[in-house]
């Protein structure tokens, strides 16, 4: 896979797409940033990291008919990508915050923000951002955040995280197949953060509580609540509360 390394520039994701806009890349890329001026996070949030002390990159990859058939297995691929390999490297209580933050022992470790282009109504190619807390120690104003060296106590190696990201991501995205949806949506489920938990919501600034079943095929969260009904949500019509 191509890597382009860059000292600071607005956004990983924008870079990519403007690149894509331009036609000046057609294949797996890669763009590595110490610093992100604008840094994108879920529901329009920014992504804020010290410089030089985490991970903020984006890859590029056009996808295949397997994954375009069900677009929601990016976003879990991915996650499991990152967490496979935080395990790898001994950070405990993993788990995924629908639909992507990575949390470990309750605290939000990194974040993923999926851009993904269609062609004629089908999925044809992503832009994949990863942002992961790494060595910075201090995060002013975010009670729920941390990093890998807050947690484990030590620095890690930047390059050494991004190449084995990379490398898991290209291998599960690669090696797909359409029969394995069902495992791949069951792996996902069995980190869910507070799946099967009574747990705090927000819908339309009303507050409740109910109990988490999984996602649906497309990636929705699925809700039960007080009337025995299981209801489905996207990203922007519910807040879970933790």
């Amino acid at each position: 896979m191509k890597i382009i390394k860059v000292n600071a520039i607005p956004s990983t994701n924008s870079f990519l797409k403007e690149a894509l806009r331009l036609k000046s890349i057609v294949q797996p890329t890669c763009v590595w940033a110490l610093e992100q001026t604008e840094g994108k996070g879920q529901r329009g949030s920014h992504w804020v990291a010290e410089a030089g002390k985490n991970l903020t990159f984006s890859v590029f990859f056009y996808v295949s008919e397997a994954v375009a058939s069900h677009p929601f297995v990016l976003n879990m691929l991915t996650a499991l990508a990152v967490k496979k390999v935080l395990k790898k490297n001994s950070l405990p209580q993993l788990k995924i915050k629908w639909p992507n933050d990575i949390l470990s022992a309750n605290k939000k470790i990194g974040g993923i923000l999926i851009e993904n282009r269609y062609q004629s109504g089908v999925l044809s190619d992503t832009v994949i951002g990863i942002g992961l807390n790494v060595n910075q120690v201090h995060f002013t104003n975010l009670s729920k955040a941390s990093s890998l060296k807050n947690i484990l106590g030590e620095s890690l190696s930047l390059e050494d995280l991004l190449e084995q990201i990379l490398e898991r991501l290209e291998s599960n995205l690669k090696n797909y197949d359409s029969a394995d949806f069902g495992k791949v949506k069951r792996d996902f489920e069995k980190v869910l953060f507070r799946n099967k938990k009574p747990s705090t919501f927000v819908v339309n600034g009303k507050q409740f509580v109910g109990i988490i079943q999984g996602v649906t095929n497309e990636g929705l969260l699925r809700v039960l609540e007080e009337d025995d009904c299981v209801n489905n949500y996207d990203l922007k019509q519910i807040e879970l509360k933790y």
